[in-house]
């Protein structure tokens, strides 16, 4: 097989990515927020209430990553930690008001950047893409025990 650009492509489109929404979170006057962090407060948009460790699922990250990104957040006043109404001994996080107001403005951001990324791009050449990309994670997390080894399209 011959050597592709094929990952040094995915970087420079993260990097381009990050770039896009850091100015784009600066714009909107949410300059402290880092576009990882949007990666952790994703899950909670969609369910409030979660423990690190299914917030950490959600998001392919490592639970001290998390750890560490949820105590940044909630300095700044984005997530609370509070009992888990399952498990007494066990910590929820939850969004603040801060962290509800900031959820549309982070969905917006994440609908431009979108579209951004997928002018002059088919429908089906996006999901192409996509499958492909994810096919290319699984082959480098076989075996892994990392974040969402193993993983492809949809977790």
């Amino acid at each position: 097989m011959t050597n592709t650009k094929i990952v040094w492509l995915s970087s420079r489109l993260v990097d381009r990515a990050n770039r896009y929404l850091h100015d784009e979170l600066v714009r909107e006057g949410y300059s402290e927020i880092a576009p990882g962090n949007t990666d952790v407060l994703l899950p909670l948009f969609e369910r409030d209430g979660q423990s690190v460790s299914e917030i950490a699922r959600a998001a392919c990250r490592t639970k001290s990553t998390v750890s560490v990104m949820i105590d940044r957040l909630e300095k700044l006043g984005y997530v609370r930690k509070g009992p888990n109404g399952k498990d007494s001994r066990a910590v929820a996080v939850f969004l603040t008001e801060k962290g509800l107001r900031y959820r549309n403005v982070a969905i917006e951001i994440g609908e431009r950047l979108s579209s951004k990324v997928l002018q002059n791009i088919r429908p089906w050449e996006a999901e192409a893409v996509e499958e492909f990309m994810a096919r290319m994670i699984g082959n480098l997390s076989e075996g892994s025990e990392g974040p969402c080894a193993g993983r492809t399209k949809g977790g």
